[in-house]
């Protein structure tokens, strides 16, 4: 029998709750850095007011400021170039939930250069018009799933 008496028993309980508790501290600290970086993570630069993470050599994506998303309120024109330090970036994307939970937002105007609105882009926003130029490729599902979406128009060539 492995525990011959109350001694070794006690011995093994306490053990077990000292290495439950580490363990426990390590999972928590762990979880709180991985949040920080996710956090810190969410976007490469800003400019105008546009959050952008850098998807290639020449190339990015509109994307949140923060995990709490909201980052974006009234009538949005996305460029189809930025620049940051020396780098000018075409942007290609719309990022996941780049637009979610934005309550303010009115119009978003896409450049010819987005050929990917991911999923979710633009959930639960008070989004009431948006242009989608040919050149995109792919919108994501629930793209624009519980919006305030009035006009909604495909642009020709």
């Amino acid at each position: 029998m492995l525990f011959q008496n109350y001694d070794n028993l006690e011995l093994f309980k306490s053990l077990i709750t000292k290495n439950h508790f580490i363990i426990k501290k390590t999972i928590t600290l762990f979880l709180l850095f991985a949040g920080l970086c996710m956090h810190a993570m969410a976007y490469d630069f800003i400019s105008n007011n546009i959050y952008y993470k850098i998807t290639g050599a020449n190339t990015c994506k509109v994307t949140y400021a923060s995990l709490s998303y909201n980052s974006y309120s009234g009538n949005i024109v996305i460029p189809s170039t930025v620049t940051n330090v020396s780098t000018t970036y075409t942007v290609t994307e719309i990022d996941s939930g780049a637009f979610a939970l934005c309550t303010s937002l009115g119009s978003v105007t896409l450049p010819n250069t987005i050929v990917k609105i991911d999923s979710s882009a633009f959930v639960a926003s008070s989004l009431t018009s948006i242009n989608i130029p040919m050149s995109v490729r792919y919108i994501g599902s629930a793209a624009f799933g519980m919006t305030d979406i009035t006009t909604k128009a495909f642009l020709m060539r």
